[in-house]
């Protein structure tokens, strides 16, 4: 083997550069997972809106209807005021 014949500090010199080079592979990856991470998270909050402003929006017309069904129901003004 080659290796053999290397010195200390040659051996040193290369094992320190497979690890900083696993190190820079490790870091790119984080790098590029949490940039992935945070565009999901981006659309996820996105929809979570959408689906809160969907849900007010079934709720104003659930309240519409009861109203208009209590002013079905008594046929007074004062049902009217409420809608």
């Amino acid at each position: 083997m080659m290796f053999k014949t290397w010195s200390i500090s040659r051996k040193l010199y290369a094992g320190f550069a497979i690890i900083l080079s696993i190190l820079a592979g490790i870091a790119s990856f984080s790098y590029v997972a949490t940039t992935e991470s945070s565009e999901r998270f981006i659309e996820y909050r996105q929809t979570a809106r959408e689906s809160i402003g969907y849900g007010t929006i079934a709720q104003m017309m659930t309240a519409a209807r009861l109203e208009a069904m209590k002013f079905r129901a008594t046929d007074s003004a004062e049902a009217l005021g409420n809608i």
